[in-house]
């Protein structure tokens, strides 16, 4: 998930005194919110070259 933000903000809060306004913490809850969601819904397939489905390649085999 993309909790950079969040940490950083964090990490400026208690080490620099920075207080975030509400414009900053409500973009960092947007890419949090969205991260959430890419990682709970995203796809298992795995990338492949040019797009091409996994079932359409041909398979390799590695030689020992």
């Amino acid at each position: 998930m993309s909790l950079e933000p969040a940490i950083a903000t964090a990490i400026g809060l208690r080490v620099l005194g920075q207080t975030p306004g509400p414009a900053p913490a409500a973009g960092i809850a947007c890419v949090v919110v969205a991260g959430i969601g890419v990682t709970r819904t995203g796809s298992s397939r795995t990338a492949t070259a040019a797009g091409t489905p996994p079932e359409a390649q041909p398979y390799v085999q590695e030689a020992s």
